[in-house]
């Protein structure tokens, strides 16, 4: 191994390397899109999308098909159904409460690494007010926050 090859730095992210952490490297978008989560002049971004490009990460079968479906199950139909639920007295506010809550016990245990696509399901749960707040009005928005933050609160312990 020449000097030269030794110091080159691959395009083309490993997901086993040591400490690879693939949060300092992706996000995903509103609607279940890959982006790079660096700023675009910096290596790590090329990184990130030359990534996203060359294993097509954004490939119709994992974007449309599981990821954006499964956005707008959770933020499209159920919540905004479970909001309407209870702005419309259907429900009462604990019920609310507690529905919102089974919710992210959804997303949190689907977020385990043993789990089928727990990045994307990591990134829903720990950027969920992201999410909410590109789904829903802003005088919708503080009690999903709310809630997330005692969800999160709640599996610190």
């Amino acid at each position: 191994m020449s000097d030269f090859l030794q110091e080159e730095r691959a395009l083309l992210l490993h997901p086993e390397t040591e400490n690879f952490n693939p949060f300092n490297y992706f996000k995903f978008n509103e609607v279940g899109r890959f982006l790079p989560n660096q700023p675009k002049t910096s290596f790590e971004y090329r990184q990130a999308k030359e990534t996203i490009d060359i294993i097509r990460l954004n490939r119709d079968k994992l974007f449309s098909n599981y990821r954006k479906k499964k956005i707008r199950e959770i933020f499209k139909k159920e919540l905004k159904k479970y909001l309407s639920n209870v702005l419309n007295k259907e429900i009462k506010e604990e019920y609310f409460y507690k529905q919102i809550f089974e919710v992210l016990d959804r997303i949190k245990e689907n977020s385990k690494p043993h789990q089928e696509y727990s990045f994307f399901w990591s990134f829903i749960y720990k950027n969920f007010d992201f999410f909410i707040k590109n789904y829903f009005k802003v005088k919708y928005q503080t009690p999903f926050i709310k809630l997330h933050k005692q969800h999160l609160e709640k599996n610190k312990k």
